[in-house]
């Protein structure tokens, strides 16, 4: 008998070994395959090059940029890129490489080779104070190549330095893109870009990584109104992981074209003032787009909305109210203007907000029109009365800051030669060693019982029973403290005003009538009053008001006695001011530290973020101490709110050098007046810091 035995084993072993190679062969040949055909990463372009530049007769740079070493760049694959910076702004112009092909003679930039840009190309002034500086931008490899400041500090940190948009102007129901250009760290992260379109009733965007230092977001835009709109870019970017940098916030404008079939729009109300004084005049410019398809008829109405109310303005204050027929071409812009004279003339004065509002009335043979307002501030006419017998004192230097300060405009004129005072609403009379005559005291009397405002400074209280005011000597203060519920005097943190005085003073008020104690002593005795005062309004200081320290809390106090006065809250168009500079010593040692404290005012009515204030010494921007960034801050509104910033500037170098402050230097915030941002009294700041030689005397006299 024949057995058979199975045996599977051998079988089951080479069975095996063939397919795992087989496995392996198929798995290597696809990896090899897929990165065989994976494409090569783009090279970096690695080159050096060399700058310099000179300003012609004409202000404009003429700029040398020469290759030195490294590679040649293609000139279809290369951008550079030239930032210029000065007071009035960024400004970014980007040029292509094909652009110098002509001065290369090549389509390559090799070593050696040298091109030469003039700024006049993109119509840019500079001058050697402003910031220059260079960039070479690989496209392929979507990298920075090389950078150089030519000029200036060249960009700290992040900085967005410009924007544009197509098309121009933007179609209603059209595809619209927004471009952003922004510079910033290489070793950071790519920086997050947000375009605020808020103004368009649109939203916030996230914008989109396109290349080195540019940005783009795209959209439809829809339901959007002819006319000219404000937009916001911000940029921020993290550094090492954790910090977090912030742009200062970029403003630009984009205008939009047609909206609805046949329609009149006005697209712009500029006023020559947004803060008039009262009965003054100001002139008015009205542009209006027609989206139309032939000549379109119309008139402008005019009106003034004043607490709630609005009233066609009078023809006798307006150059025509309705204008006269006016007629309009399609698709251009008429602009019209005129003069509107006694601003705030009403039943009584107007003081404080008011809106005007301009409408297109009677279109023919459109049926569509549009109407737009603007805001703006009747002021009162304030004069300042120097009492000082010495005709240059000082004195009134510190009223003129505090008036600047708090945006409102005044008038200064000697006591003696004050005779009238019909052409005014508001006296600030400040009291020293000159002697009031009888006929001003009684003009003084009759200008408060007439409906008028009067602050009245008088240190030794010589004419206080002028006002039914009764004052005494006592024993020298030099702090004084908020007192009474009719002027609201808290500061920022929420605590009562109170100031420290530079001096002493020894006269109180000891009987005040009707009046109301306003500031109190140390002592807890009136030393100011106030309240109505026949058909006006008094108020009564018994020691000088420009002796308050530090000198913006001076600012914070006349501001909010003036509006008391006048029966307003704010103004309501933006305003900036620096309203103190605190140097710590004028005349330091050589490389020894100076502290620079500046405090900033926002009198306007809203909160506002993101506020720049910049510090140069000899025309050299100061970085802040704190964080090693320019500082940038919110600041509430209405004019109760002071913001202190700190800053540290070490003397390395002895001599004379130039302090110089400004705040929103780029009027970001719009302000229709900038004189405040910066500070011209070379009296209470001066414009310099001398540093001084630190010398030690040894002596060899044994004597």
């Amino acid at each position: 008998m024949k057995i058979f035995i199975k045996r599977e084993k051998g079988v089951s072993e080479v069975i095996g070994t063939l397919l795992i190679l087989t496995i392996t062969v198929v798995l290597f040949s696809s990896v090899f395959y897929y990165v065989a055909t994976m494409p090569p990463p783009q090279s970096r372009v690695y080159a050096s090059f060399q700058a310099s530049y000179f300003i012609d007769n004409e202000g404009f740079a003429n700029i040398t940029i020469k290759n030195v070493g490294g590679e040649s760049l293609n000139a279809a694959s290369t951008n550079i890129i030239f930032v210029f910076t000065n007071n009035t702004g960024t400004f970014t112009a980007i040029h292509p490489l094909t652009d110098f092909v002509l001065q290369l003679k090549s389509t390559t930039w090799n070593v050696g080779s040298s091109i030469v840009y003039n700024s006049s190309i993109d119509k840019v002034h500079v001058t050697y104070l402003s910031g220059i500086t260079l960039y070479i931008i690989d496209k392929n490899s979507n990298s920075l190549v090389w950078q150089d400041v030519l000029s200036g500090a060249g960009v700290q940190g992040i900085k967005i330095t410009g924007f544009s948009y197509s098309p121009v102007p933007i179609k209603n129901s059209g595809m619209a893109t927004f471009n952003a250009f922004v510079i910033y760290n290489p070793q950071g992260k790519i920086p997050s870009v947000i375009i605020d379109l808020r103004s368009l009733g649109l939203g916030t965007y996230q914008m989109s990584y396109i290349g080195p230092f540019q940005f783009t977001y795209s959209m439809v835009a829809q339901n959007l109104r002819a006319g000219s709109y404000p937009v916001w870019i911000n940029a921020s970017q993290v550094i090492n992981s954790t910090a977090i940098i912030n742009a200062q916030p970029y403003k630009a404008f984009i205008n939009v074209g047609l909206t609805t079939f046949q329609a009149l729009n006005i697209t712009l109300i500029k006023l020559s003032s947004q803060v008039p004084m009262y009965s003054s005049s100001i002139k008015i410019t009205v542009n209006v787009f027609s989206s139309a398809l032939q000549v379109e008829n119309f008139q402008l109405l005019f009106k003034d909305i004043y607490k709630g109310t609005t009233t066609v303005i009078n023809s006798s204050n307006i150059q025509g109210n309705p204008t006269p027929v006016l007629s309009i071409y399609p698709y251009t812009v008429y602009s019209f203007t005129t003069t509107w004279s006694n601003v705030g003339s009403g039943a009584y004065p107007e003081f404080g907000p008011h809106q005007l509002k301009v409408e297109i009335i009677n279109p023919y043979p459109s049926v569509s029109n549009g109407s737009l307002t603007i805001n703006f501030t009747v002021l009162p006419r304030i004069l300042l009365v120097d009492g000082e017998n010495n005709p240059s004192g000082n004195l009134i230097s510190y009223y003129s800051f505090d008036m600047i300060a708090d945006d409102f405009q005044y008038t200064v004129m000697q006591a003696q030669s004050v005779n009238s005072l019909s052409s005014y609403d508001i006296v600030i009379w400040t009291e020293q060693d000159y002697t009031i005559t009888t006929q001003q005291l009684n003009m003084l009397n009759a200008f408060v019982n007439n409906g008028n405002k009067l602050i009245f400074i008088d240190p030794n209280g010589t004419y206080s029973s002028n006002f039914g005011i009764t004052t005494v000597s006592s024993s020298k203060y030099n702090v004084v403290t908020a007192e009474g519920n009719g002027i609201y005097l808290k500061l920022p943190n929420g605590t009562i005003f109170t100031s420290s005085l530079y001096g002493s003073y020894n006269y109180i008020i000891s009987n005040y009538g009707n009046l109301n104690p306003l500031l109190i002593n140390s002592n807890g005795q009136t030393v100011a009053v106030f309240g109505n005062y026949g058909n006006g309004k008094l108020i009564y200081f018994s020691f000088e008001l420009s002796s308050i320290r530090p000198i913006y809390l001076q600012d914070f106090l006349t501001y909010h006695l003036i509006t008391w006065l006048v029966g307003i809250n704010s103004l309501n168009v933006n305003d900036l001011a620096i309203a103190d500079i605190i140097v710590s010593n004028y005349h330091p040692l050589y490389h020894k530290p100076v502290n620079i404290t500046v405090a900033v005012r926002n009198n306007g009515p809203g909160s506002l973020s993101g506020i720049p204030v910049s510090v140069y010494i000899d025309n050299q921007l100061l970085i802040e101490a704190k964080d090693n960034s320019i500082i940038s801050w919110s600041l509430n509104g209405g004019g109760n709110y002071t913001l202190l910033m700190n800053y540290t500037w070490i003397a390395n170098t002895p001599g004379v050098h130039t302090l110089y402050v400004v705040v929103d230097q780029n009027n970001i915030f719009n302000e229709p007046n900038m004189n405040n941002n910066i500070v011209t009294e070379s009296y209470l700041f001066p414009g310099s810091i001398n540093v001084q030689f630190s010398t030690l005397i040894v002596g060899n006299d044994t004597n």
